[in-house]
């Protein structure tokens, strides 16, 4: 026969004291003694008491859990973002639920209705990359959302993102400076619009330097190190002549930058390359990758900060929070 779980009740009976005194122990409440805390704890551990969330939700109205909605999880940068949002819910005793859209409308939606249904408290959200809003579907719910790396592209939704323009802007920059007259692009297609704004930072910075913008050679593949490899060597084929280049992602870039020393073409000496998200990996290259970072795990974390405002009725902040990209160099694009 199963035994029945361990009640608060059942710790306050063995210590003599009252139901209402273990509740208020175990809610690290400041009106309970610090020694009563310990006494409480160690007796509910050695009972196996396990506190009851279901009942907890139904009396605080809150089930201590958001939803997590990323593009993916394979791209080290997605997954750097849901450290900052796993780091903001241990601190705050919060539990994910997550899923990912795939960069598609109709997945991002099946995930929100999922997560509408499950009662969550809010969600986190990096929309896909298509913009075709989902956003409507949750402000009519009434949970509280936040959007963390992407603009939700409505202005009443709170969000926490770098402008990929200015971002494409500094990358562009960065090759320039390195001594590069003929930049090229390599990124995923242009309806995704962090591909386009960053393409369109590119050549507003070539138009200030009194370069054609127009003379910026963009082409397109996955967002897989394996096809940014394959889609170089086609290039290299077809008589590529580019002496810079800047890649979408630096997933994109590490594979690019793979086929370039296979290939036996110096970078930076030949060929400088700048990548994008600055994630943890561009040091393990050889060489280790310039980037653009976009600070992914500390925009998750405030965002999922900001979440907790909302859901406890505290906001107060910015709508638009617009984080300034900034250039780190490596080796990848050190000076001539």
């Amino acid at each position: 026969m199963k035994n029945k779980p361990v009640t608060i009740k059942d710790i306050a009976k063995e210590l003599g004291i009252s139901a209402n005194a273990v509740s208020l122990a175990l809610r690290d409440r400041s009106d309970i003694s610090d020694g009563m805390k310990i006494r409480v704890r160690e007796k509910a551990a050695e009972l196996g008491y396990k506190k009851n969330y279901s009942a907890a939700s139904l009396r605080t109205r809150q089930s201590k859990t958001i939803g997590l909605i990323l593009p993916n999880i394979t791209n080290p940068f997605f997954s750097e973002m849901y450290q900052g949002v796993e780091e903001a819910c241990r601190e705050k005793g919060y539990t994910i639920i997550f899923s990912t859209s795939n960069e598609r409308y109709d997945f991002e939606k099946n995930a929100i209705n999922n997560m509408i249904n499950h009662q969550i408290d809010g969600i986190i959200i990096c929309p896909a990359s298509d913009r075709k809003s989902n956003t409507q579907m949750m402000k009519k719910s009434g949970i509280p959302f936040v959007s963390v790396g992407r603009d939700a592209d409505d202005p009443e939704v709170c969000s926490f993102f770098c402008s990929d323009r200015k971002g494409g802007y500094l990358a562009c920059m960065e090759l320039l400076e390195a001594g590069c007259k003929r930049p090229a692009c390599l990124t995923i297609p242009l309806e995704f619009a962090p591909s386009r704004d960053r393409v369109e930072g590119a050549k507003e910075c070539m138009a200030e330097k009194g370069l054609d913008p127009g003379s910026l050679a963009v082409s397109f593949c996955n967002a897989t190190m394996s096809d940014s490899y394959n889609a170089m060597k086609r290039l290299f084929e077809d008589g590529f002549s580019a002496d810079g280049l800047f890649v979408f992602e630096d997933s994109m870039a590490i594979g690019a930058v793979r086929y370039l020393r296979d290939a036996g073409i110096q970078v930076p000496g030949q060929i400088p390359v700048i990548g994008y998200n600055d994630i943890r990996f561009d040091l393990l290259v050889e060489p280790t990758l310039s980037s653009v970072s976009i600070f992914g795990i500390q925009t998750a974390y405030r965002g999922t900060l900001t979440l907790f405002e909302m859901i406890s009725g505290t906001f107060s902040g910015k709508i638009k929070n617009i984080i300034d990209p900034m250039v780190v160099r490596r080796e990848s694009t050190s000076r001539r």
